[in-house]
């Protein structure tokens, strides 16, 4: 069953085709995790029939993430433990999923304020962008690296089969080839996206709108029938992506109604079962993606390169 999660019960009771209610947790490094109402919230949504969604509030805002500060990540570690024991264990086989963020995901702000972890930044781009630029979106790009590693560590100990959800807002690039780097799967091993104002097809969460893997918010639609694709585009590695080009590829699938895969040309292998063919950017394959390009040609793929 998708998790199809309504916000607040008013929306669950309005929405037929909800089937999960979310229930929000403070655990912000200054809660005294007490909880208070916790219980009565949940048996509320159990008698609604709903299935339990959790949305545990780490306070970590674009402007005061303090993403490298131990007593954080350690208070957050204790927030976490605690959900598990009291919450999680206790619940889990009505748990329909778990929420660890909902926001940008675009630290700038704090990464400017952080002497240290600007000077990791800027190692970082040039390393990846030598002497480009710095625009916001590789600010971002930088925000989900160090971001997505923090998230995975602290929600370690609840890892399992139920999906945990970081709910992201992208409204601010709307760009497909900006969009299919912040999304990329080397960000989210065992995170899904949820995402709001999507233009790319992604595997994940709709915030606020359909999605392949179910439903945050919104109207309480039906999830969109993932009816499967047989195209990958395959996404270069970063500092490599041809964004003009991979903007005018997606655009032109969307328009001729084309399902397709977006996945790093680092995971190339375990992305292509059950494509038949797979776009790739000319100049931007490694020697060891073109090796992997070889295998899905052995295979009988099709593999078709696209330049200016």
């Amino acid at each position: 069953m998708k998790p199809l999660i309504a916000e607040t019960g008013y929306q669950f009771a309005k929405g037929p085709h909800f089937n999960s209610l979310n229930i929000y947790l403070d655990l912000r490094p200054d809660s005294d995790l007490s909880w208070e109402s916790v219980e009565t919230e949940i048996q509320t949504a159990l008698k609604l029939g709903a299935k339990l969604c959790f949305e545990l509030d780490l306070g970590l805002s674009s402007k005061n993430a303090r993403l490298r500060d131990p007593s954080w990540f350690f208070s957050r570690g204790i927030g976490v433990s605690a959900f598990e024991e009291r919450i999680y264990r206790p619940y889990k086989e009505q748990i329909a999923a778990v929420i660890l963020y909902r926001g940008t995901g675009n630290f700038r702000d704090a990464i400017i304020k952080d002497a240290s972890l600007y000077a990791d930044f800027l190692e970082w781009k040039s390393d990846l962008f030598g002497d480009k630029e710095i625009t916001n979106h590789v600010f971002w790009l930088f925000s989900m690296e160090l971001f997505m590693q923090y998230l995975h560590r602290v929600s370690a100990c609840i890892i399992d089969e139920i999906p945990l959800i970081a709910l992201l807002d992208l409204s601010e690039s709307l760009r497909p080839s900006e969009q299919a780097e912040l999304l990329s799967r080397t960000f989210f091993p065992y995170i899904f996206p949820g995402v709001k104002n999507s233009c790319i097809q992604f595997d994940g969460f709709g915030w606020g709108a359909s999605g392949k893997l179910g439903i945050v918010g919104g109207k309480g639609e039906p999830c969109f029938e993932d009816k499967g694709a047989s195209l990958g585009v395959v996404l270069p590695d970063i500092g490599k992506v041809p964004y003009e080009i991979f903007d005018k590829t997606i655009h032109s699938l969307e328009a001729q109604g084309i399902s397709y895969r977006v996945f790093p040309e680092s995971l190339m292998t375990d992305s292509w079962q059950g494509l038949d063919q797979i776009l790739v950017f000319s100049g931007s394959v490694s020697r060891e993606g073109l090796r992997m390009i070889q295998g899905f040609i052995a295979a009988e793929g099709e593999v078709v390169t696209i330049s200016e």
